[in-house]
């Protein structure tokens, strides 16, 4: 952004930027440079909930620095398969874990609006 900004991009532009970008480092390093740009992330900073705010607070605490998109995003498909695995029981096959994923449901994350879920529109039938 910083040399997009010198480089002479419109001050007037807007810059829309994907989720690689959402990262507590991006607004640090970035300075004024990276004011008024947008972009989509799954995470929100400080979260929107307790349960959301606690994991934000951990990862302070034990790695020194605030999460980023990929660490919470990383963070929440292990919730979702650590449920799965739970509730595939003792000594699960690959076919019971696949079988149990795609039935796992109103798991909390710390993602997205907080709850995992995929519902028929999103499961692909192959043929």
């Amino acid at each position: 952004m910083i040399q997009l900004r010198r480089a002479g991009f419109d001050p007037d532009g807007r810059i829309l930027c994907h989720n690689a970008f959402a990262s507590p480092q991006f607004a640090e390093r970035g300075g004024a440079a990276v004011e008024d740009v947008y972009l989509i992330s799954d995470w929100v900073s400080g979260g929107f909930n307790d349960f959301i705010r606690e994991f934000a607070a951990n990862i302070v605490t034990c790695y020194g620095f605030s999460s980023d998109n990929w660490a919470a995003m990383g963070y929440g498909g292990m919730q979702v398969m650590a449920e799965t695995l739970r509730k595939a029981g003792a000594n699960p096959t690959r076919a019971a874990n696949r079988d149990t994923l795609a039935k796992t449901a109103d798991v909390e994350v710390v993602v997205g609006a907080g709850t995992y879920r995929i519902d028929e529109d999103r499961i692909r039938s192959w043929a």
